[in-house]
């Protein structure tokens, strides 16, 4: 939470349209930095947890630039973040981040995911992803380049997992 202050209401009735503009552009850039400081804190387990276990540098690059976009972005996060990427990154880059989030919701243990406990508990046993999410997935499952988005999802896997082990010190957003 950004720590700006105008003063209430009664100080912002005395600023001119200008100051007020100024103001609330200081509020969202300490609160956009803040949020960028808090996603760049979590990059590095997922990066870090990819280069352990031997995934290529654009895997390693694509589960790092996961985690600020969806610090930014939380739906449909993937999707955003492959467009404000996609200009500055490789094809495969592009592809893991657009397609992850559709995989998310179904098991594939020959690549070593499970259908998290988290999900389950969030969403019912009873869920089904929606009409598009299920497309997707079944578009990504036949493509040559499925392992891509695949192995982002199993390196945010093990991170979403820590951060609901009561046990596991971790750092909380903003």
């Amino acid at each position: 939470m950004a720590s700006t202050s105008l003063g209430g209401v009664a100080a912002v009735s005395l600023m001119s349209d200008e100051a007020k503009g100024d103001a609330l552009e200081d509020f969202m850039t300490e609160d956009l930095n803040a949020a960028v400081a808090w996603a760049v804190s979590l990059a590095p387990g997922r990066a870090n947890r990819a280069m352990k276990t031997g995934m290529d540098e654009e895997i390693i690059f694509a589960c790092l630039i996961h985690d600020v976009v969806q610090t930014l972005i939380k739906v449909n996060h993937g999707w955003w973040g492959a467009q404000m990427f996609e200009p500055y990154v490789s094809p495969k880059v592009a592809y893991a981040l657009r397609y992850h989030q559709a995989l998310r919701f179904y098991a594939d243990e020959a690549n070593g995911y499970e259908y998290p406990d988290l999900y389950r508990r969030t969403f019912g046993t009873d869920y089904t992803p929606e009409p598009y999410i299920e497309r997707t997935y079944q578009m990504v499952r036949k493509d040559k380049r499925y392992i891509f988005p695949r192995l982002v999802t199993v390196n945010d896997l093990d991170r979403a997992l820590r951060l609901f082990q009561p046990d596991v010190i971790h750092i909380t957003g903003p």
